[in-house]
């Protein structure tokens, strides 16, 4: 039976695959899901962080478009570019609410993107691109222009908005999403290689609750020595090499 409607997650998710492809040539392309801004007053569906700060906003047909106007004029004052993305029953209506400058594309039940309006680039100010940064990102910043860095997120902030210009600040912050992504990229990869390992530790009988020696961990390949706990029915333990097949979760001790 075919499915009639996608919700939000699930348009997100096939957009950056489409997207994910669209930029397979650059390098250093981040994905935000999620991203709260202006103190968490709103949410963006979706940010792209490449060359430029582009946000998506998804309206499935399970959504209402009364928030929309709101969440446009904080949108297109925090992000370069913006786009609406919506089911095509929405299509018509979304036209009435959007101005020239947002983008808008329709998504059909299989999944396809139609680019109905391109979005105009728009140029935010530093205060904007600042309003991205944790407090300690801040500092970052300044430190790496030698510049004080002490004083609350008000004074950093005035700081940099006297001291440095709107395209340094500007490829700081998107350098930060980029970074941003990757270590939480690297701790999901390590999330799975422990889940992986507990599974293992269970397979072999091993006491995870006690002490157990990591002798190596290679994150790239998924590398593992361990060192049973000495027991009575195991009272000399030899160390097992395993290694995580991080695709299938499995792990095979060699």
């Amino acid at each position: 039976m075919t499915k009639k409607t996608m919700n939000e997650n699930e348009i997100r998710e096939i957009l950056i695959s489409f997207l994910s492809k669209k930029y397979s040539d650059e390098a250093d392309v981040a994905f935000i899901k999620e991203l709260f801004i202006e103190q968490f007053k709103q949410r963006a569906d979706l940010v792209l962080a490449n060359g430029k700060l582009v946000t998506y906003e998804i309206k499935s047909e399970l959504d209402s478009l009364n928030r929309l106007p709101a969440q446009l004029e904080s949108y297109t004052k925090h992000f370069e570019e913006t786009i609406v993305v919506c089911a095509e029953k929405h299509v018509e209506k979304v036209k009435e609410i959007i101005g020239l400058e947002v983008g808008l594309w329709a998504v059909n039940i299989k999944g396809e993107f139609k680019a109905i309006q391109k979005p105009k680039k728009i140029k935010i100010t530093k205060l904007s691109w600042l309003s991205h940064l944790p407090v300690d990102e801040l500092r970052v910043l300044l430190k790496q222009y030698s510049f004080t860095r002490s004083g609350n997120r008000d004074t950093l902030t005035q700081t940099i908005v006297q001291k440095l210009s709107c395209n340094q600040v500007r490829e700081y912050v998107l350098d930060y999403f980029k970074r941003r992504e990757q270590k939480i990229s690297l701790l999901k990869t390590r999330r799975l290689e422990t889940k992986s390992l507990n599974n293992e530790y269970k397979r072999l009988n091993i006491d995870n609750s006690k002490t157990i020696s990591v002798h190596s961990m290679e994150t790239n390949t998924g590398s593992y020595t361990v060192l049973p706990r000495k027991t009575s029915n195991n009272p000399n333990p030899v160390p097992l090499h395993i290694h995580l097949n991080q695709e299938l979760d499995l792990a095979t001790v060699q």
